[in-house]
């Protein structure tokens, strides 16, 4: 299980709204898929998946190879997933949707 206590790989909204100033060119041009996930209610999306797919936070989080407690936190946003978790609910997200188009669901 996971603690979420490796780098985060992550830059903070100000620093790339002062790269965007000073290139002249709009944030999100700056963002990966990941940074885009962080600033758009990234809790929200993940409750919204895992009740959407009838998963519990105990669920998720064995899916995902960390505790429930993290899983909440990350709902609650008090913390933020790491690029590394974030990877890992992406594949899961993936794997439903295949899953889901194969009629196995």
């Amino acid at each position: 299980m996971s603690l979420e206590m490796d780098s985060h790989d992550y830059y903070s909204l100000e620093i790339l709204e002062q790269l965007a100033v000073f290139y002249h060119i709009p944030v999100e041009n700056l963002m990966d898929e990941y940074h885009i996930f962080l600033y758009h209610e990234p809790g929200k999306t993940m409750k919204q998946y895992r009740k959407k797919n009838h998963y519990t936070q105990q669920q998720l989080a064995d899916m995902m190879g960390v505790w429930k407690c993290t899983v909440t936190n990350w709902e609650k946003g008090y913390t933020r997933i790491t690029k590394k978790n974030y990877l890992r609910f992406m594949e899961l997200k993936e794997k439903d949707v295949c899953q889901i188009e194969k009629g196995s669901l």
